[in-house]
Order: structure tokens, then C-alpha cells, then sequence
């Protein structure tokens, strides 16, 4: 009985060892996952938007000024 006792608590301590290095493997590899999936993400989404909105982002953006004004006076706080 006593073997049989050692043998689950061995098994025991194996699957609790296992787990926590599953944790620890995908909590270090947990940002580059992240990073990944928000690249691929941003990237569909900002696709999708162009594909849709083409000339109303075309429209929505005003025209480079080619020259420009005096500059702002500044009073002198003295």
C-alpha cells in the first residue's frame, strides 16, 4: 500500500511540475504572441479601411499649403 501511496504522490508532484513549467514557457513567449497577433490585426484593419474609404480618406485630407504666412507676434513678458 505503501508503494501504491508514493507512486500517486510522485505522480502528483510530476504533473504539478509540468504545469507550472507549461505556465512559465508560455508566460515568457506570451508578448511576442501579442505582438504578433496585433501586427497581423493592424494590418487587416488598416487594409479593410483603405479598401473601403478610399476617397472619402482622400477627400478628408487637406491640401499642403505651398506658402505660408508671417509668422505669430510674441509680446515680451518684460
Amino acid at each position: 500500500m505503501q508503494k501504491l501511496f508514493n507512486l500517486v504522490g510522485t505522480l502528483g508532484f510530476l504533473l504539478s511540475a509540468g504545469t507550472l513549467a507549461g505556465i512559465a514557457v508560455a508566460y515568457s513567449k506570451l508578448p511576442s504572441i501579442i505582438d504578433g497577433y496585433m501586427d497581423g490585426i493592424m494590418d487587416d484593419v488598416s487594409s479593410k479601411v483603405t479598401e473601403q474609404l478610399p476617397l472619402q480618406v482622400d477627400q478628408a485630407m487637406p491640401p499642403m499649403p505651398e506658402t505660408t504666412g508671417l509668422p505669430v507676434p510674441v509680446k515680451s513678458p518684460f
